[in-house]
């Protein structure tokens, strides 16, 4: 009876150890089966890995301005292999619920409803292009966290600015400038972090340059040379950014510096200018002219003018007028002043100069920034002429009196305080008289044909009459841009009149000299005098006494 006992109870713990396998497998198999779904819920392996080969993702952006601060900031963390992204979570350097909350209320209509980061890149990888510039620029306002920085590298343009990432840090990244302080800022960069990412940055700062119309050849240049009292055609380009079709509005406009030698008409507004884009007039929403008190853009505009032209939104106006706004447009902008009495004569000439104000980047926090001023000068000259003895030049002569006309004689200078006025029509224009000493000076002359017209000789001298009155003389220059200053220049400078070899003038005065002559008067024949009366009385009694004679001789033949 021992024996099934110890069998019995022999059986009985193999069947209890048994049961105690099955419930460890069971446990185990619970746990396998835990496991199993937390992978399938979050990798155990790291989100952010290149799963082609393991590298350290870099992103170099060339750029053709050197004062850029990027910032790189992960949008989407997620395992990146064959150039596309998996396994996508939120990244580190975005406020997901700020950037879904605008979506939400923003036009982009296929962005509205998605609340999860797959869902987002999803629909992003459908978007056309101008709505994920849309989304960048809603991105760029709820990125956070600390961003990867770039390095610049290069001394002149293209620079290159580098970043580089951890061996998990790959994912979707924007790149942004991370201040305001550049001249233009570059439109946000939406980029898959692979192993190398290169790409150009897209934006630009626009040009600006001015230009002055030369009359003798009706070319625009950097110089011309002018009369006082003439009016002098300026044009001012201005170019748009390489990125403009990303902005949805774009602030735009010149600023332009009139310096004291130059007049703007009274009431000077937008019906003075000529504003185009390309051949179409548009007009701008504000003109403003300012005068200018101080030295601060040098002393020669201290009591000039400011001129402002204005484009709240060069977009809407351009749209208006029905031209695209596209990287290749260029906005012109035309007008005249005139040169004043204030001119430099010679020297330095007459600076003016202008730049454009734009909008840096697409949000209204961004500011505006300058170009870089362009200048153009205009020059001016002066005659002085002496009055000389045709037989002895030494011999200066006063009280002769001229009049001064342009090239075809069809108008003459009104002159005050020796400097030209304007010039009116026929022979209205101010009579010269040579003072004591011979010399007398005209300033604010063109480089150009010109005339002296003597009216009045000295006494005893001879007046000349007909095209003889007329003293031609022809000034002639050269302009040009100093290199090592920048300014413009006087480089040659001549006078030749007509009956007279070419002499030279000097440049930092802007002073021509000549001389006109006059022949004293001479003792000749005449007719009409008191020998003429004389015989004509003889010659009358003689022919009386013959009439006589014959009648006496007829009554004593009879």
């Amino acid at each position: 009876m021992g024996t099934p006992i110890r069998n019995y109870s022999r059986g009985g713990g193999f069947s209890r150890l048994f049961a105690g396998l099955f419930l460890l497998l069971g446990m185990i198999a619970a746990l396998s089966l835990s496991f199993a779904q937390l992978a399938s819920a979050s990798p155990l392996r790291p989100a952010g890995k290149n799963l082609d080969k393991t590298c350290a993702p870099e992103i170099t952006i060339t750029a053709q301005e050197g004062d850029h601060t990027y910032g790189a900031y992960q949008l989407f963390d997620g395992n990146v292999s064959g150039g596309k992204l998996t396994d996508i979570q939120w990244g580190t350097g975005i406020d997901s619920a700020a950037l879904l909350a605008e979506l939400k209320t923003s036009t982009i209509d296929e962005l509205k409803a998605v609340t999860t980061a797959p869902q987002l890149a999803e629909k992003l990888s459908k978007l056309e292009s101008s709505k994920v510039i849309e989304f960048s620029k809603i991105a760029t306002k709820h990125v956070t966290g600390t961003a990867k920085t770039f390095t610049k590298s290069g001394e002149a343009a293209p620079f290159s600015y580098k970043a580089t990432l951890g061996e998990a840090d790959h994912g979707y990244y924007l790149v942004k400038d991370t201040d305001n302080k550049a001249a233009a800022l570059t439109s946000p960069i939406l980029k898959v972090a692979g192993c190398t990412v290169n790409v150009e940055a897209k934006g630009s700062v626009p040009t600006s340059t001015k230009k002055i119309k030369e009359d003798s050849t009706d070319k625009w240049g950097d110089t011309a040379d002018l009369d006082v009292g003439q009016e002098a055609p300026f044009k001012l380009t201005g170019t748009m950014p390489s990125n403009i079709a990303d902005f949805t509005t774009y602030k735009y406009g010149f600023k332009d510096f009139i310096s004291k030698g130059f007049t703007l008409r009274e009431g000077f507004d937008a019906t003075d200018l000529t504003v185009k884009i390309g051949d179409k007039k548009i007009t701008p929403d504000t003109v403003n002219v300012t005068d200018i008190t101080d030295d601060t853009h040098g002393a020669e505009y201290n009591g000039g003018k400011q001129i402002e032209i204005m484009f709240t939104d060069l977009k809407a106006t351009a749209k208006a007028a029905g031209v695209d706004l596209t990287a290749s447009s260029e906005v012109t902008v035309e007008y005249k002043a005139k040169v004043n009495e204030n001119a430099v004569i010679g020297g330095k000439g007459n600076p003016n100069k202008s730049l454009v104000v734009y909008q840096k980047g697409f949000n209204d926090g961004d500011g505006t920034g300058k170009t870089p001023e362009d200048e153009v000068w205009a020059f001016t000259y002066q005659l002085d002429t002496t009055k000389v003895d045709s037989a002895n030049p030494e011999t200066k002569l006063k009280d002769a009196q001229f009049r001064l006309y342009n090239s075809d004689k069809t108008k003459s200078a009104e002159i005050k305080d020796n400097k030209i006025v304007k010039w009116v029509d026929g022979d209205a224009g101010t009579v010269i008289t040579t003072p004591e000493g011979g010399v007398f000076n005209i300033k604010g002359l063109d480089a150009d044909t010109y005339y002296l017209k003597e009216i009045k000789a000295p006494a005893g001298y001879n007046l000349p009459t007909g095209d003889d009155a007329y003293f031609k003389f022809v000034i002639a220059a050269t302009l040009g841009v100093d290199k090592d200053t920048s300014k413009g220049k006087i480089e040659s400078l001549t006078i030749t009149p007509a009956k007279g070899q070419a002499a030279d003038g000097d440049i930092p005065t802007g002073k021509v000299e000549m001389n006109i002559t006059n022949t004293s008067g001479s003792t000749l024949p005449e007719t009409g005098g008191i020998g003429t009366a004389i015989f004509t009385v003889v010659g009358l009694l003689v022919m009386a006494g013959a009439a006589g004679a014959f009648v006496w001789r007829r009554k004593q033949n009879s």
